[in-house]
């Protein structure tokens, strides 16, 4: 069975970064998996300026997004990509 908002967050990585290197096309078929989980953060990671993408959020990914938005509410939100990642 389908899930319409993981089927959502499938298309929005293949028509935001579908042509971003390093990060991969995903099925669009509604099913939760690690390859979406991996293309989201490799997605965060591009919104972050971080050149090296990985399936990892490692260190750096984690010390970009503090350093970039140490605390994140209504008055400090990010670009409407990096929050439908988030």
């Amino acid at each position: 069975m389908a899930d319409e908002m993981v089927l959502q967050a499938q298309k929005f990585i293949n028509a935001i970064y579908g042509d971003v290197a390093g990060i991969p096309w995903v099925e669009e078929n509604g099913k939760a998996s690690w390859s979406v989980m991996f293309a989201l953060t490799r997605c965060l990671q591009y919104e972050l300026g971080i050149t090296a993408l990985s399936d990892s959020f490692g260190p750096t990914t984690l010390s970009t997004l503090a350093a970039k938005w140490p605390s994140i509410d209504r008055n400090t939100s990010p670009s409407a990509n990096v929050s439908r990642i988030i």
